[in-house]
C-alpha cells in the first residue's frame, strides 16, 4: 500500500477465516501445485488489503445489516464486517462460491 492514501481502517482476521485460507492453500498446493497455490493466496491478501481503501467494494449480504460484506474473489467469498467504531474491516470467513454464504451475525468474532 506505499502508492496508496493512508487507510483509516485496519484489517483484522478472524481465526476461521485464517484457518479456512489456509486449508485452500494447502489443498491447491497438493492438487494444482505451490506456484498456483503461492499466487492465490498472495492475491486473496491483497484483495483483502483493498477493502482498507475501498470498504464497500464487496455486495451487501442480503438480510443483514449494511456492515455485512461479501467480496468474491476467484471462486471464494470473503466475508466480511465493516467495524466504524474501531476503524476496523473484520474478515469473518472465507467459503467457496459453490457453498451456501455463511451468516455474518453467527461468524462475528475477534482474532
Amino acid at each position: 500500500m506505499s502508492d496508496r492514501e493512508p487507510s483509516r481502517y485496519r484489517l483484522e482476521v478472524s481465526e476461521s477465516a485464517d484457518a479456512e485460507a489456509d486449508a485452500v492453500y494447502l489443498w491447491m498446493s497438493q492438487n494444482l501445485g505451490p506456484i498456483k497455490a503461492e499466487r492465490w493466496y498472495r492475491g486473496l491478501w491483497e484483495a483483502c488489503e483493498n477493502l482498507l481503501l475501498f470498504p464497500r467494494m464487496g455486495q451487501s449480504v442480503p438480510g443483514q445489516d449494511e456492515t455485512a460484506r461479501l467480496l468474491l474473489y476467484d471462486r471464494y467469498r470473503v466475508l466480511y464486517r465493516i467495524v466504524e467504531s474501531e476503524g476496523l474491516i473484520r474478515v469473518l470467513r472465507i467459503v467457496h462460491a459453490g457453498r451456501s454464504a455463511p451468516d455474518a451475525a453467527s461468524t462475528d468474532e475477534g482474532t
